[in-house]
């Protein structure tokens, strides 16, 4: 006995049939629906060609720069305790009150060192 053939005429049928017009079994035909489903949603639709500035990096690179910005500020203000700022961000930086906390330790009022007042000898204060 020869088993009929089933065969599809078009890309999406409602239910394929054989050469006689019989209809087929629907476990092959479920199978393939669900695989050509699957397959289908693999690759996404709207790909990235090009052009323009990518979002995403400008974002991260954004971000990172924020991140450290008490750490720059340390740095380009000359602080003298600059390294525990740096400290404060890089470790507890993320908790965002680590941030804050470096970020007043950069604001915060530091009392001149002694080479700072040794340069000041030819400046006298009025009573």
């Amino acid at each position: 006995m020869r088993w009929p053939v089933c065969v599809s005429t078009n890309m999406m049928p409602s239910r394929p049939t054989n050469v006689t017009g019989e209809r087929c079994s629907s476990g092959g035909y479920i199978a393939r629906m669900i695989l050509r489903l699957i397959t289908q949603n693999a690759e996404p639709q709207f790909r990235y060609t090009g052009g323009g500035v990518p979002k995403g990096g400008v974002m991260i690179v954004a971000l990172v720069l924020l991140y450290f910005l008490p750490s720059m500020l340390a740095f380009a203000g000359g602080k003298r305790r600059k390294w525990k700022i740096v400290t404060v961000n890089v470790l507890a930086g993320w908790t965002i009150i680590g941030w804050i906390v470096s970020m007043i330790m950069n604001w915060a009022y530091e009392t001149p060192s002694q080479n700072d007042t040794e340069n000041t000898e030819g400046i006298t204060e009025r009573p």
